[in-house]
């Protein structure tokens, strides 16, 4: 990992993706003794930012300095903390993020075959969905063993969702957006300012009773498993804020995709029964206990 005590490296932030509460992101290039004109992922503290978020971002950038790689977390390149604006800066993925990937692959070419009705092209689409079906048992595989990693490591990814996932050129899934456990309440109270903020992601311990525990990305999880299997569906798109917190109070449920296997919707609906009125030593046992199982596949 390249520090601020490489004066060699330039980088070239390009193009601006977009802005999100105090951070940036951008394409770019990066250059060294070993590498020229590398195109990178940064994540830049925004120019409006306050100095208590750049405290923030210092202490959560120190923190991603320790943290060792894995082939599901997207791999940090080097970070920037001497010069203004303060740059995390992570690798290249080719593909973007697997919300784009399911929408682009696989919503597009059903349509295509809908559009027919022959017994013909009937069997090309049963071949296209049993691929389908292998490819996202594929990329829910890679994304647990990616969380288990971080729960592992006193890490955490709050609001999990199909966007915060992203693809290589090979088709695996990487995570990027995470934060140490210990702040991931400041992260969700900053989500949660949002015009439009991703409650439906959230942990009923973390909106209700202000708790995040390790095993609390299991029920963002659970919500991304949903995305991926619905194609890309929003849950609950046409619901207000308020409206999804009675959801979250009166019993949470989603239905099951049409594509979805059984013996995978039956752990949604596990970590979607895990509710306020449970006591909070319980609900960490309860969510935690999924990361020592893999995904049934």
């Amino acid at each position: 990992l390249n520090t601020d005590g490489d004066d060699d490296i330039k980088l070239s932030l390009v193009v601006r993706l977009k802005s999100s509460g105090m951070f940036e992101y951008w394409n770019g290039t990066y250059s060294n003794d070993d590498h020229k004109n590398t195109k990178c992922f940064a994540k830049v503290l925004a120019g409006s930012a306050t100095m208590n978020d750049a405290i923030n971002f210092k202490e959560m950038a120190f923190n991603l300095r320790l943290l060792r790689r894995h082939p599901n977390i997207v791999k940090l390149l080097y970070i920037s903390l001497k010069e203004v604006p303060y740059s995390i800066v992570y690798e290249n993925m080719e593909c973007g993020s697997l919300s784009d990937f399911i929408k682009e692959q696989y919503q597009n070419t059903h349509q295509c075959h809908e559009k027919s009705r022959s017994s013909k092209y009937d069997d090309v689409l049963q071949r296209q969905v049993q691929r389908e079906m292998r490819e996202m048992m594929y990329f829910s595989s890679n994304i647990c063993r990616g969380l288990r990693f971080l729960a592992r490591q006193k890490f955490c990814h709050p609001a999990v969702c199909l966007k915060k996932v992203l693809i290589s050129s090979i088709g695996q899934c990487k995570l990027y957006d995470i934060c140490p456990l210990n702040t991931a309440m400041i992260k969700i109270e900053t989500l949660m300012k949002k015009d439009r903020p991703p409650t439906v992601w959230m942990p009923p311990e973390s909106i209700f009773l202000h708790e995040y525990y390790s095993g609390s990305d299991a029920w963002g999880y659970a919500v991304l498993l949903w995305e991926l299997f619905s194609l890309g569906e929003i849950p609950f798109a046409k619901l207000s804020n308020s409206e999804i917190e009675l959801q979250l109070r009166g019993g949470f449920n989603l239905p099951q995709p049409l594509r979805c296997p059984g013996t995978v919707y039956v752990n949604f609906q596990y970590f979607w029964n895990c509710t306020i009125l449970l006591e909070s030593a319980h609900i960490y046992r309860l969510s935690n206990s999924y990361y020592k199982e893999s995904l049934p596949l």
